[in-house]
């Protein structure tokens, strides 16, 4: 009896052997199902991966050197660049002519102003019914830049006396900075009074030009680009410098409101 059901047994062994090796393989064939799908995502996966890397490929090669071209123009135009030699250096003197020097900046001078007030007031007239005043206070400090409030009133008499005022407060960079020239340019805010009663985003830019006497041209202009009826101010002024004063006359050019002014100014300039 004993020897029988160990024959059983025996005879079993291999079945059982067999069914093992089937669950395995079975299990192996789920794991291979399990392997397409898993290499059907990753083929997805590796395809997102090479449309990825064409992207990071097409912005390493050819977005971020136009943007890189593009900050460094735009930098050195409005800012400075990197060949520009002892422009970068320039320093701002108390005054122009001061010790036979030439305009509003030098290149190690003796005597250097690391702030300076530059004030002028003007009378203006067309000759005719309108007069004013134009006053301007730039507070120059860093070598490069300024901080400058102008201030326009201007008084009209026919039938009836009308009046219009006007003040702007910018911020200014001195881009070109040399011995004959000098070149700003700044943004801020102005305000107009008298019944407008209303704000405007402003920007004014302005060039000097020191001759080798103590005469200077200066152009300014400034202005409210995003007004369809707006406020534009235009000063050519001819400067005659004596010490850390100036004899300025020139001509003013408004236009307010599409209302144009051509006004003749004299007045003074002092530097502090």
């Amino acid at each position: 009896m004993k020897k029988n059901l160990l024959l059983l047994g025996l005879s079993l062994l291999p079945m059982i052997f067999n069914a093992q090796k089937l669950d395995k393989a079975k299990t192996n064939l789920k794991k291979d199902l399990v392997y397409e799908v898993s290499y059907s995502e990753a083929g997805s996966e590796k395809e997102e991966e090479q449309t990825s890397f064409k992207n990071d490929l097409a912005y390493d090669l050819i977005v971020k050197p136009i943007v890189f071209i593009a900050g460094y123009l735009t930098y050195g135009l409005f800012v400075e660049s990197g060949m520009e030699g002892k422009h970068s250096h320039m320093e701002l003197t108390p005054y122009p002519y001061l010790n036979n020097l030439k305009g509003d900046y030098a290149f190690e001078a003796n005597e250097v102003a690391f702030t300076r007030f530059d004030i002028s007031n003007q009378f203006l007239t067309d000759q005719s019914n309108t007069y004013g005043n134009n006053l301007n206070v730039k507070f120059r400090f860093l070598e490069r830049a300024s901080v400058e409030y102008n201030q326009l009133y201007l008084l009209e008499s026919k039938k009836y006396t009308s009046q219009f005022f006007i003040h702007d407060l910018t911020a200014n960079y001195y881009r070109i900075r040399t011995n004959h020239l000098s070149l700003h340019y700044g943004l801020g805010v102005s305000y107009a009074h008298s019944g407008v009663n209303k704000a405007y985003f402003t920007y004014n830019t302005g060039i000097s030009y020191f001759m080798n006497v103590p005469l200077s041209i200066s152009l300014e202009h400034r202005g409210t680009p995003f007004s369809e009826n707006g406020i534009y101010q235009t000063n050519l002024n001819f400067n005659y410098h004596i010490r850390n004063y100036a004899i300025q006359a020139g001509f003013n050019f408004y236009n307010i409101g599409n209302v144009h002014y051509k006004m003749f100014g004299l007045g003074g300039k002092i530097y502090l």
